[in-house]
């Protein structure tokens, strides 16, 4: 996966200088950095499929949680033995543990729990829940380089 790094502009960046660009039509984001907004980081990411649809407009960055856990997408369990992976709400049985899915470098953009994070499954193409799916090390360096209340402007 091809991602562009100026290390030059990613130097600059501290959090209170940077905005995050993502484009669904193009499926790749960016790390801006500066007055003129200059690109640091170029980068694939995976956006809402159908009927789960990463919602355009702009967004501060609610939260920062390095090593979060969904609590709605994950594993359950009974007696030991998984019962059911995948969304929890869908499951009807019963269950006596819920392991949720890992999101880490989570940052929340939406209280309907929309976020960017790290992901295996970047196919540049939506496929998400509404998330915004990174690669490790980009997504990584963007949780190092924001802050809460970074604008994140996702544009079609």
């Amino acid at each position: 996966m091809e991602v562009y790094r100026d290390e030059a502009l990613l130097q600059q960046a501290n959090g209170s200088n940077t905005r995050v660009r993502i484009d669904i039509s193009d499926q790749r984001a960016q790390l801006l950095v500066g007055d003129k907004q200059e690109v640091a980081m170029d980068l694939p990411c995976c956006t809402g499929k159908a009927g789960k649809r990463t919602p355009v407009g702009t967004y501060p960055i609610k939260k920062k949680i390095a090593a979060k856990r969904s609590n709605i997408f994950g594993s359950l369990y009974k007696n030991g033995r998984q019962v059911h992976r995948g969304d929890r709400r869908k499951y009807r049985g019963s269950y006596d543990r819920f392991v949720g899915s890992s999101l880490p470098y989570w940052m929340r953009l939406t209280d309907s729990g929309i976020g960017m994070h790290y992901s295996a499954y970047v196919h540049r193409h939506p496929g998400s829940n509404g998330c915004v799916r990174m690669p490790r090390e980009a997504v990584r360096t963007i949780f190092a380089k924001t802050l809460v209340g970074t604008p994140v402007d996702i544009v079609h």
